[in-house]
């Protein structure tokens, strides 16, 4: 069986972001690393993307990111 696919999504705690999340989990099994500068958001969106795909469930890892800021 082939590895389900995954996502970087940048900014997932915004309008946009929030959506295409959920977008893709409709669409089948991923992996989703979600990022965003307000982590607040970030559990609480994950747990809406457990629930939402419970027939099959995503891989979801959070990380804070603020990708304005040039790494060093």
């Amino acid at each position: 069986m082939p590895e389900p696919p995954a996502y970087v999504v940048v900014g997932a705690t915004g309008g946009i972001g929030s959506e295409l999340c959920h977008r893709l989990v409709a669409r089948g099994p991923c992996r989703l690393l979600i990022a965003a500068r307000d982590t607040g958001n970030l559990g609480q969106l994950a747990a809406e993307l457990l629930q939402a795909g419970r027939t099959h469930p995503p891989d979801v890892v959070c990380h804070a990111l603020d990708a304005t800021v040039p790494a060093e």
